[in-house]
């Protein structure tokens, strides 16, 4: 994903795991989030460009290979 693919779903108001609403600055609905390893959620709370980016991506990532219904692109 690029950086701006990244900051598009920070700012949105969709879960992109399963497409319930999420609160906008915040990377998963309440739901999916806590579905997540802790050091994974944990990491999460990274800045951009201070290592939020990778996060995100590998909490994606987590969900796709734990079958947890994925809807985003």
């Amino acid at each position: 994903m690029t950086h701006e693919e990244i900051w598009d779903d920070f700012l949105s108001k969709t879960c992109r795991v399963c497409g319930a609403n999420k609160i906008q600055m915040q990377s998963f609905c309440r739901g999916c989030y806590r579905r997540l390893p802790s050091p994974m959620r944990q990491s999460l709370w990274q800045r951009f460009g201070e290592g939020y980016e990778e996060a995100f991506e590998a909490a994606t990532r987590w969900f796709t290979e734990n079958a947890i219904g994925f809807i985003g692109a």
